[in-house]
């Protein structure tokens, strides 16, 4: 596969379309729940595009003036490893910082290793103690900007 891709700001809807190219991520992808989330909030929602197909999707929101949270997030199985969530996690922090926040904070869990060293290489601290951690924590990410 070619790693040529692209990366778009879209809406809700475009985002909500992407979330179900994602099998890990594909059946909680509803417009309730992105509505009642995110609610009146300032928000990126960033979708890949290799051509015009749909390889990854990124989607955060502020919690607050100086914070953005980095909510949901998936590349589609056969474009990992290509660089994809890179480039989107890059973007996101570029863009975050371009409007005034200080934090991107993003929340993961210990089956999703390649995302939790990601994270780690790209200077995300983990602030869940290690012995709080359990199959089911989210555990809690941040960075400054």
């Amino acid at each position: 596969m070619s790693s040529r891709f692209s990366l778009k700001p879209v809406s809700l809807s475009g985002c909500l379309t992407a979330q179900r190219h994602i099998p890990e991520l594909a059946t909680g992808a509803s417009r309730v729940r992105y509505q009642r989330r995110i609610a009146a909030d300032p928000f990126l929602a960033l979708v890949a595009y290799q051509q015009h197909h749909i390889i990854g999707f990124k989607l955060g929101f502020a919690l607050s003036p100086q914070c953005f949270y980095s909510w949901l997030g998936g590349v589609v199985p056969s474009y990992r490893s290509q660089g994809v969530a890179r480039a989107l996690l890059q973007y996101q922090e570029r863009w975050a910082k371009a409007h005034g926040y200080q934090e991107i904070q993003v929340k993961s869990m210990l089956c999703f290793s390649a995302m939790r060293a990601m994270l780690a290489k790209y200077q995300y601290l983990q602030l869940t103690a290690n012995s709080q951690i359990n199959a089911d924590t989210k555990i809690i990410f941040s960075k400054l900007l």
